[in-house]
């Protein structure tokens, strides 16, 4: 881990007022390449699914930042009838991956979580994202393509607390 980077845990109210930091990461991370031009990653898509989360009930964001700035974040939101944590974003800006940084996010945001079990969806092409939940102790339970124009994901899922 990089010295220096501190997270937050933020609530809805908290992340809406961050909402233009989590946007231009979103862009930096998304829109700096390969996925610049695909409908499905536009500023616009994300925009509208970042506030969707945001009114979802159970939702919580962890952010790290090194020196003020922010270099990633992770959140998601509860899904109380299936006692299920489905999270939606995990992103690092490039400067700062392979460094710890991702995996902080990950046990910062699923550490205290009530839930039994969390679920995500990655990119079947993302193979350093498919290696490190991999290594988190996530595994595919599905193929799962969302919307009509979205890319093929694998569902993942990662046990929380033993249900016995």
């Amino acid at each position: 881990m990089i010295n220096g980077v501190a997270t937050a845990h933020l609530n809805a109210e908290a992340a809406k007022r961050e909402c233009d930091e989590l946007t231009a990461l979103y862009e930096a991370v998304w829109l700096s390449g390969w996925k610049n031009g695909d409908p499905f990653f536009s500023r616009e898509r994300f925009v509208d699914r970042l506030n969707a989360h945001l009114a979802a009930p159970g939702f919580e964001l962890v952010t790290a930042r090194l020196d003020g700035k922010l270099i990633g974040y992770m959140y998601g939101f509860s899904r109380p009838a299936n006692h299920e944590f489905a999270v939606c974003e995990l992103m690092v800006a490039s400067k700062y991956r392979r460094n710890g940084v991702a995996g902080v996010l990950h046990d910062e945001l699923l550490g205290g979580r009530s839930e039994r079990t969390a679920q995500l969806l990655v990119e079947k092409q993302n193979l350093a994202a498919q290696a490190a939940y991999r290594r988190w102790g996530w595994n595919k339970i599905a193929d799962y393509q969302p919307f009509p124009d979205s890319p093929d994901y694998d569902s993942l899922a990662l046990v929380l607390q033993d249900s016995a």
